[in-house]
């Protein structure tokens, strides 16, 4: 309620304004302004991943969707299995850490998956990385992961769905999966692979036009 009687309401991405618009009477006073990601700090590194890396950049709950990652890792060929690893973030200390830990232990996959203690530093993991995944199970209102990666010249894939959609629609829709689809993940999935070197080019540019931190805050000042 407090919300609503705001002079102006800045939405941080179309598929949260139009998930609440119907909320105000006065649809001028709404605003789309994405999040930007700072394109200094996220910038590409000359190195390259020592090995092919799977990183989901999230913290460990019930719905950004781990859990779905190494089922769908160990449904994967075995050429895929053998070549990468998947890197996550995680004390083992909450009750869902705990549960993905059982899960790897489960699927036999312990020496597949290297686990990094929580840093503020999320750049050193993201470049370590040769492809990032988001793969939350509800619509995220923007996933800054997106952006995040594709600053850092990485190749991304994530679900069809709420702001992670709205960015990859406009920069490639295979990028794109059904979140509770193996099949569609597996055809994303490859797809990245096979076009990485040309999506890896594109990723910084689009960044900068469509998410800096410096746009979305020329933006903000606008609508002040």
């Amino acid at each position: 309620s407090f919300i609503l009687r705001g002079d102006a309401i800045i939405f941080n991405s179309n598929f949260v304004k139009k998930t609440y618009e119907n909320k105000f009477e006065d649809k001028n006073k709404l605003y789309v302004i994405p999040r930007g990601v700072d394109t200094d700090y996220f910038s590409p590194s000359k190195e390259k991943p020592v090995s092919k890396n799977i990183f989901i950049p999230s913290r460990i709950s019930n719905w950004k969707g781990h859990e779905l990652l190494l089922n769908y890792f160990s449904l994967l060929e075995r050429k895929y299995k053998d070549n990468f690893n998947i890197h996550l973030v995680s004390l083992n200390k909450s009750k869902e850490e705990k549960k993905i830990q059982l899960l790897i232990n489960k699927l036999n996959i312990s020496k597949k998956v290297i686990i990094h203690k929580p840093t503020l530093d999320v750049k050193k993991l993201y470049k370590k990385a040769y492809l990032v995944v988001n793969i939350s199970k509800r619509p995220e209102g923007f996933g800054r992961t997106i952006s995040e990666a594709l600053s850092l010249s990485k190749v991304i894939i994530a679900p069809n769905q709420g702001g992670t959609k709205e960015q990859l629609l406009k920069f490639n829709k295979n990028l794109l999966f059904d979140v509770n689809s193996f099949k569609s993940f597996q055809k994303t999935f490859k797809y990245a692979l096979k076009n990485y070197e040309a999506i890896s080019k594109r990723g910084r540019s689009f960044v900068k036009k469509n998410y800096s931190s410096d746009l979305m805050c020329r933006k903000t000042l606008g609508v002040y």
